[in-house]
């Protein structure tokens, strides 16, 4: 008796466990699309960033500041786990060189709001679908 209940123990926790791991990966076909955050800098100006995210593993993104373009750059994409892991092969900026990988945490998508977490700075990123 001892065994059999041993055993329905150690499957039920085989089974919380796949259930939490599965938990932790998120689909990439939710991430295609057009999205688009807007943020305020110290400065007082308005940042707003659009992100076209293709189901082929690629992507644009631009940033404009009070109606100017200031940022443009592409690449590819893929997701691991909760990550979304982010390949520069172009940067309008010397600053990001190509081959440059940026990672962000995945907090959550739905069909409207992307929320994104940087692994470099810590900073929260919210993103709504547009388009």
């Amino acid at each position: 008796m001892n065994c059999r209940r041993n055993f329905v123990v150690a499957m039920i926790s085989v089974a919380l466990v796949a259930s939490a791991s599965a938990q932790t990966t998120v689909d990439p076909s939710t991430l295609v699309g057009k999205w688009k955050g807007m943020e305020q800098h110290p400065s007082g100006a308005m940042l707003v960033a659009t992100v076209q995210i293709n189901q082929n593993h690629q992507f644009t993104t631009s940033t404009v500041v009070n109606g100017n373009v200031v940022m443009t750059g592409s690449g590819t994409w893929r997701v691991s786990g909760k990550n979304l892991e982010w390949r520069y092969e172009s940067f309008s900026s010397p600053a990001i060189p190509k081959g440059y990988v940026d990672t962000d945490e995945i907090v959550s998508v739905s069909s409207s709001e992307l929320s994104l977490v940087s692994k470099l700075s810590g900073k929260a990123h919210v993103f709504q679908r547009f388009e």
